[in-house]
């Protein structure tokens, strides 16, 4: 065990003494006073965070946890900022990518205190991007999974004869081919936002899920040993990124069958509830913008096609709770984190976000059968995936010139993504 582990081990020990004399006092007699106050930042909607903190901690009269809400756009500055003044939050919602970019100020927790074991029983998969398996620790509890999912328009698939998009890519091409509608090569309506970047809303995601699926990854690791694996074969006869490029590419080919997406095109979500597109690759937190953008549209939900060895997993955006170096009560912040990433506590966040579903294993297996859209995202959360994207916008950049070159027949599909490869790992050495 390393000089760290153990000065983090002796503070939980410390930490767990203090923390039962401070809540026992707490609780003594019926005493209700608020005994401690902790702050919690995000960038989740602040009605919805206010109301679940008050019904969450209403049996916890000697915890009081504030939220401020700070726009996604500007968290990570005003964290910085906060924090490098001695002003920081006790604790902060953010994301898988996130972790990257505030390592240095969140605490982690050792093994000691949630083992590994008892991680992977209670969170997805995709949440273990929390984890450090390597040396011994979690960055924090993941709280909410937020998949890559299928939505498509029942309207246009009852009248070209299809009950449902197909399960399988392998059958995608055909109900591509029966569902675009062209005039002079034009697309009057799209059968799916596929083929191109900078467009298509999540096409980041898309891209994952397509590569993963074929056997591939991205990136690998933790923040001190980051890994490129894009270009590499992972004992597959092709490999897996540039099979997913060729494919995912090949939509956007007016020489082909199933051309049925240009980047003349308006924004993917933008067409679809506009009503001029069949399949609209989403995320499970899209459900709430289709619904108020078109409360008229006639759509549904799925998963994901697999691939043809089965394969259904898709990519997906995990929050987490973690402690931040600024907290002046790590014991209430951590009783904090473990009472928020509950079974009851996550049901009702979950809930209040409109079904994006919660991180845990426990609740993913039942979900609620009243509203249809929950037990598709529940399942593809159940069987989702994540990597730590350590700069999202800079691999934005990159992921768009891979597909523009090669639509554009600048490069071929390996050259793509050989210069990708090399581009990802030029920005690792300026971390």
């Amino acid at each position: 065990m390393s000089t760290f582990q153990l000065v983090v081990t002796g503070i939980f020990g410390i930490a767990a003494v203090v923390a039962t004399a401070v809540f026992a006092l707490a609780n003594f007699g019926g005493d209700t006073r608020y005994l401690v106050f902790l702050e919690l930042w995000g960038s989740v909607d602040e009605k919805v965070m206010e109301g679940w903190l008050e019904e969450n901690f209403s049996d916890h009269p000697e915890l009081r946890v504030n939220y401020k809400y700070i726009p996604e756009r500007r968290f990570d500055e005003e964290l910085l900022e906060a924090m490098s003044l001695g002003r920081g939050p006790d604790m902060a919602l953010i994301s898988q990518d996130q972790v990257t970019r505030h390592e240095k100020r969140i605490v982690r927790i050792p093994f000691s205190h949630y083992s590994e074991r008892d991680f992977r029983d209670i969170f997805t998969q995709a949440g273990e991007v929390f984890m450090d398996q390597k040396e011994g620790f979690i960055y924090g509890l993941p709280v909410l999974v937020d998949p890559l999912v299928m939505y498509w328009n029942r309207t246009f698939t009852r009248a070209s004869g299809y009950p449902r998009p197909p399960v399988r890519w392998g059958d995608f091409a055909d109900f591509v081919t029966d569902n675009v509608r062209q005039e002079r090569r034009d697309i009057v309506v799209s059968a799916a936002g596929l083929g191109e970047y900078d467009n298509i809303e999540h096409s980041k995601a898309i891209l994952s899920t397509l590569i993963f699926q074929a056997g591939g990854k991205i990136i690998d690791g933790r923040p001190e040993n980051f890994k490129v694996n894009l270009s590499d074969r992972f004992n597959m006869p092709v490999r897996p990124a540039e099979s997913a490029l060729l494919f995912y590419t090949d939509f956007s080919d007016p020489g082909r069958l199933i051309y049925t997406w240009n980047r003349r095109m308006p924004n993917s979500f933008n067409v679809f509830v506009d009503e001029k597109m069949v399949v609209y690759f989403g995320m499970s937190s899209d459900y709430a913008r289709i619904k108020e953008a078109n409360p008229f549209l006639d759509f549904d939900v799925a998963l994901v096609p697999e691939n043809e060895s089965g394969l259904t997993s898709s990519y997906s955006n995990v929050t987490g709770l973690v402690i931040m170096r600024s907290t002046k009560n790590f014991p209430a912040a951590l009783r904090a984190i473990d009472h928020m990433a509950s079974g009851n506590s996550l049901n009702m966040l979950s809930a209040s976000l409109q079904g994006i579903p919660p991180s845990r294993n426990d609740l993913l297996v039942r979900p609620d059968t009243e509203r249809f859209q929950l037990p598709v995202f529940y399942e593809a959360a159940r069987r989702s995936f994540s990597w730590v994207d350590p700069f999202p916008e800079r691999t934005d950049e990159i992921f768009s010139e891979m597909v523009v070159t090669v639509v554009d027949r600048d490069s071929e599909v390996f050259d793509a993504v050989e210069r990708a490869r090399r581009q990802l790992e030029s920005s690792l050495r300026d971390l």
